[in-house]
């Protein structure tokens, strides 16, 4: 008897909670009729979400108040609850209200066309961050989104990486960076670097060169010959090539500035089973710069039997 008042005390006094709990059980029904998961998973899984759902949502509560967070879970219901986490986990960084008056601004009829499938959840939560930003960086964010559209098409990815970005560093910060760095080269872990390189070769230009490497060890059948192009266009470098050769080495040609190659190659000769030889440089006439970075084969692929 007494324990059952406890409990109920208990439930009392946490709403939040209640109303999260509510939430997961109605998904966790919907879900046993339209997913795969068996019974177990299905519990497991939902167990999961229920308890980030109530942590966060504790948290919230004791920065921002119970009335704030009330207001912010009324706001999140019909949307799915991967999105509403996404969205709790915003409000501990920033500011329940602009989240809210976001979501405000979105029509019945467009969040009944963002409920489902899983796709357009990332496409609302882009959104959503949009709005965030524009009440809390006003005109830096405003140029950052012109100079997005202005490079066109990038990848959802990198969008997405340049809105948190926005959050983490501020909107002036990001803005500055697109002024040398293309949207879709944006990698997060690398825009301090990459800035601070785009500003030394601003004011102090180097003559671009042709550097020819060969990589010997652990690089074929791993991805290598991908990762570089990634590593290339990482640090702006977007001409030059990559092969597999017969005898198991891979060449790598690049073509740019020398600060922007040896950026390159301290990451591609890493792990200590990769080993980088500098066959050849020469410095780089415009009229022998290639037209963009290949993937390619060697010749007596096929006839070697690889």
């Amino acid at each position: 008897m007494l324990g059952r008042l406890k409990e109920a005390l208990k439930k009392e006094s946490d709403p939040l909670s209640d109303i999260w709990q509510a939430r997961c059980q109605d998904q966790k029904k919907i879900d046993a009729r339209v997913t795969f998961f068996t019974g177990k998973e299905r519990n497991e899984r939902f167990q999961e979400v229920q308890k980030k759902g109530q942590l966060l949502l504790q948290g919230i509560a004791e920065i921002h108040g119970e009335e704030t967070t009330q207001s912010l879970l009324n706001s999140l219901e019909g949307l799915s609850l991967g999105t509403q986490l996404s969205l709790l986990r915003l409000s501990q960084t920033e500011s329940p209200i602009s989240i809210i008056n976001s979501l405000n601004l979105i029509s019945d009829e467009e969040r009944k066309d963002w409920e489902f499938p899983m796709a357009r959840q990332d496409k609302l939560y882009r959104h959503l961050l949009e709005g965030v930003l524009e009440q809390k960086d006003g005109e830096d964010f405003e140029r950052v989104r012109e100079k997005v559209e202005q490079a066109g098409a990038i990848f959802d990815s990198a969008r997405e990486d340049i809105l948190n970005l926005c959050l983490q560093r501020g909107s002036k910060f990001i803005s500055d960076a697109l002024d040398y760095i293309p949207p879709n080269q944006i990698v997060p872990e690398k825009i301090d670097r990459r800035l601070d390189l785009e500003k030394r070769l601003q004011e102090s230009p180097e003559q671009p060169i042709e550097r020819k490497f060969v990589f010997s060890g652990y690089v074929q059948d791993v991805g290598f010959r991908g990762h570089s192009l990634e590593c290339a266009e990482e640090w702006g470098v977007t001409t030059g090539w990559v092969r597999n050769e017969t005898d198991g080495t891979v060449t790598l040609v690049l073509q740019g500035e020398p600060s922007r190659l040896d950026l390159i190659i301290q990451e591609l000769e890493k792990p200590e089973t990769r080993q980088v030889e500098l066959q050849e440089e020469k410095n780089l006439d415009e009229t022998e710069r290639l037209k963009e970075f290949d993937i390619k084969i060697a010749e007596g692929w096929v006839e070697a039997g690889w």
